[in-house]
């Protein structure tokens, strides 16, 4: 909610309190990887877009949304095309 708000400071500060006590719960990465893109740290942003990450992206509608919306704010279209048909076509049927 932070990041949509336009706090994305606060946003990733939370997203890295998780990740330290969790690091493995590569489902928020994408989360952190959005706030980065909007920082402009673009390295850092796509660094956070591990198979781990896809993996999980691959399993979960929600997790490949936050995907596809981290690959379009590091402008990589199609990526972020295809990971939205995978959040889309994932969700059970009537939600």
């Amino acid at each position: 909610m932070l990041y949509y708000r336009g706090e994305t400071a606060a946003a990733e500060a939370l997203v890295r309190e998780v990740l330290a006590s969790h690091p493995e719960m590569d489902s928020v990465r994408p989360l952190l990887a959005m706030c980065l893109s909007r920082h402009g740290e673009h390295e850092a942003a796509r660094a956070e877009l591990t198979e781990r990450v896809k993996a999980g992206a691959a399993a979960d509608p929600d997790i490949a949304y936050w995907l596809a919306s981290a690959f379009a704010l590091e402008g990589e279209r199609d990526e972020a095309f295809s990971w939205l048909q995978r959040a889309i076509q994932s969700r059970p049927r009537g939600s």
